[in-house]
């Protein structure tokens, strides 16, 4: 039996100017939304995401950045739940570039043992990403 996992990353930004009051606002720009695409019922191994997120980030020429997750969490048929771990490859730490932009990829990823003993069908929730630059 298979099952289709999704969920959508909704951005939450958090800006706070530290070095000086005329910073260039910041702006961030999620490309596309993670699919996980069709799944096995009772798979013990951890499942990524068939492709990344591209993230792009505006700002302040050569600013560093600091990118944070919040815990995410599917909700599928019957209210079953899924964890899901988001991890990005922006370096560290990530840094704006002489132009003030950077991008980033976030890669998700369903935990070992997560899709054991769970329905099928859909599984859907918002993942929080915040970027702060000074």
């Amino acid at each position: 039996m298979n099952k289709l996992l999704h969920f959508l990353l909704l951005l939450s930004l958090c800006f706070t100017p530290l070095q000086h009051l005329s910073a260039a606002p910041l702006s961030i720009t999620i490309i596309e939304n993670v699919n996980f695409g069709l799944l096995i019922i009772g798979e013990p191994l951890a499942v990524e995401a068939d492709e990344k997120v591209e993230v792009q980030v505006t700002g302040d020429a050569n600013s560093e950045y600091s990118i944070n997750f919040a815990p995410v969490e599917l909700t599928g048929p019957g209210g079953n739940k899924l964890t899901v771990t988001l991890s990005h490859d922006a370096g560290s730490p990530p840094t704006l570039d002489g132009s003030g932009s950077d991008s980033f990829f976030i890669t998700a990823t369903i935990p070992e043992g997560q899709l054991i003993g769970k329905a099928s069908g859909d599984y859907t929730g918002t993942a929080e990403v915040t970027v702060i630059y000074p």
